[in-house]
């Protein structure tokens, strides 16, 4: 019966268009399933769908009808189907007696307006969201990825176009609603002059007297609300003095002597537990997975929750203030509202989305600063307020040593005022995040059949690690991976006076420049065979990669590519990864509507800037 089965299914994606089993049973008036074990409570079965599907929602008809778990065989049962095919049958019979002449009205629309006609991702895209700032409105959606450089996100201009905006003011000011809004008239769109060379790009980088910071409002106001002395203090600044600040806390916290040791150490055996944990299901001599979800993902959150001190909600802690998942989310909500919004029409659900996400974490960092100083009265009222904020009990005013240790050193890094440093420590907590980029595009760059010889190398080293030299020598290729597919596309900076750069080009006061950080990577006068992968190379040519995508100490070091380096080893370690067939084993990378930056596909959403899928095999050394 198997060829049939095939059949069925393949006529169910590319004739008949099918519904998935939800939305199938929605249709039916059945609940819908939150889970796969909820459809088939057989482990191995829920568990071979999971690997397939991802998410429940995606559980397709004909699968999910012939393999749900079956009415309980009884006297009188008969074939005893499961329960959405007993219920087909049944609603199938009344529907004989009803009239059906009416909804000829909308066949053809219902005929074109599908998923089947314009891909899953146009059709939900098509879906009208309210919490867009505009209402639902569509057209704003149009006018903010068309001429993205005219318009702000919160444009009252792209948001209600065709309407008077003094009017449109009064409405919004009457919701109490005015502020989220940019009531300014659209600007003339300006050319971004796109620097390629290493040596200009490293000179625009450092310069902060002439070339700002484009990200410092963003993170100024997911740092403290409306405070913007905080453009004063922060990395995003342009005076020198005040970026020192931020620096010496950066790397008094996170860069103490022989750091590398100890990040590389706690990163590894966060690895370690983690595919442990996956490839324990595994009956084979090969451990199928996803590479980000299962692995990456949860040890990055964990070794940023571990540091900082954030109350992760697990069966050992039921009552924390974030489940892995929402922690990861609400991080990549922030780093994508601060440094990379690559779709405008998203914006507004964005910022509010980073906004809140921000809130909570800004007041946990002060929290444990409080705690780490010995003031419990204080800590207590913060406590009360991230419950009110998260709307749930709050548990784990315990900190691990390390987040003691961290928020320790940041105390005596600086005199400034706790909440500028709980300000800093949430920065280095979003900057900290790029490390699930670092390590996926790690894998990715390896995984190519061109690449082969070094994943060889990569592994030998691994298993080896017979000491520091092993993991220098890994740490040296994920070092050059991230430099010939950096994490991120490039960084912004806007001029502040006339500059004439490389070329005798003058970038005007105010226009905007764009680091290519692909291109200058693969600079040929400063890495020779550039686009060749050179383990020898000058450690310190990778600092200025570091800077633009990572929490980067003064030295150009970086947490990040260590604990990337450090899941690289840990599955290398257990046996050599090879991709998944077809495009289950790709990141699904697209460019953005800026026509500059990367975007991924999401087998459960629309695009992210971050990479949420990767399955690989890892056949056991």
């Amino acid at each position: 019966m198997r060829i049939i089965d095939c059949v069925g299914m393949d006529a169910a994606r590319t004739k008949w268009r099918c519904a998935s089993l939800n939305e199938f049973r929605g249709m039916l008036g059945l609940m819908q399933y939150k889970s796969f074990e909820e459809w088939n409570s057989d482990p191995e079965i829920a568990r071979t769908a999971r690997q397939l599907y991802e998410d429940i929602e995606n559980l397709e008809l004909y699968p999910g009808l012939m393999c749900e778990e079956p009415k309980p065989s009884g006297d009188a049962s008969g074939l005893a189907p499961g329960y959405t095919i007993s219920r087909a049958i049944l609603s199938d019979a009344a529907a004989l007696v009803r009239d059906t002449d009416s909804s000829t009205l909308f066949s053809r629309f219902t005929h074109e307006a599908t998923a089947g006609s314009v891909t899953s991702f146009h059709y939900r895209d098509l879906q009208p969201d309210y919490e867009n700032g505009a209402f639902g409105g569509q057209i704003g959606k149009l006018l903010l990825r068309h001429f993205p450089k005219a318009y702000t996100y919160n444009s009252v201009y792209a948001l209600f176009p065709f309407t008077t905006p003094e009017v449109n003011k009064a409405n919004l000011t009457k919701l109490g609603i005015a502020h989220k809004y940019d009531f300014g008239a659209p600007a003339t769109s300006t050319t971004w002059h796109v620097i390629k060379d290493y040596k200009t790009a490293e000179s625009v980088f450092a310069d902060s007297n002439r070339f700002s910071n484009v990200y410092g409002p963003a993170l100024a106001a997911m740092t403290r609300k409306g405070d913007f002395r905080l453009l004063d203090y922060l990395s995003a600044s342009t005076g020198p003095k005040t970026a020192k600040g931020f620096e010496d806390v950066i790397d008094t916290a996170f860069y103490p002597d022989k750091w590398t040791v100890s990040a590389y150490k706690s990163a590894a055996q966060l690895a370690k537990a983690q595919f442990d944990r996956v490839a324990a299901g595994s009956r084979k001599n090969a451990v199928s997975l996803d590479l980000i979800a299962d692995v990456i993902v949860p040890v990055v959150t964990s070794f940023i929750a571990t540091q900082l001190g954030v109350p992760i909600k697990t069966k050992e802690n039921p009552l924390g203030l974030w489940t892995p998942a929402r922690f990861y989310e609400a991080l990549t909500e922030m780093w994508s509202f601060a440094y990379l919004n690559f779709d405008p029409a998203l914006g507004f659900k964005l910022r509010e989305k980073a906004m809140k996400s921000s809130e909570v974490l800004l007041a946990v960092m002060e929290g444990r600063l409080l705690q780490t100083q010995g003031t419990p009265f204080s800590l207590h009222e913060l406590l009360v307020d991230v419950k009110h904020l998260f709307g749930i009990d709050s548990q784990g005013i315990v900190m691990s040593e390390d987040a003691r240790k961290t928020f320790g050193r940041a105390l005596r890094a600086t005199d400034r005022p706790l909440s500028e440093i709980a300000g800093t420590l949430t920065i280095a907590a979003i900057r900290l995040v790029t490390a699930v980029s670092d390590a996926a595009l790690v894998f990715d760059f390896y995984l190519k059949p061109e690449n082969k010889q070094h994943l060889d190398e990569i592994c030998h080293a691994a298993r080896r690690q017979a000491g520091l030299m092993d993991e220098a020598t890994i740490q040296r290729y994920a070092e050059e991976a991230l430099r010939l597919h950096p994490a991120v596309a490039g960084s912004a900076r806007r001029a502040n006076q006339d500059v004439t750069v490389s070329g005798g080009v003058t970038v005007k006061a105010g226009q905007l420049v764009w680091i290519d950080a692909m291109a200058v990577n693969r600079d040929e006068s400063v890495f020779a065979h550039a686009t060749q992968v050179d383990t020898k190379r000058n450690p310190g040519l990778y600092s200025m990669n570091e800077r633009m995508s990572n929490l980067a100490s003064r030295k150009g070091s970086s947490l990040n590519t260590t604990i990337a380096t450090a899941v690289l080893a840990e599955v290398c370690a257990y046996g050599t990864p090879a991709r998944a067939n077809g495009r289950a084993g790709e990141l699904g990378a697209i460019l953005g509507a800026d026509g500059m930056c990367r975007s991924y596909l999401s087998p459960k959403g629309p695009p992210s800037a971050f990479p949420s899928s990767m399955k690989v095999v890892v056949a056991k050394a």
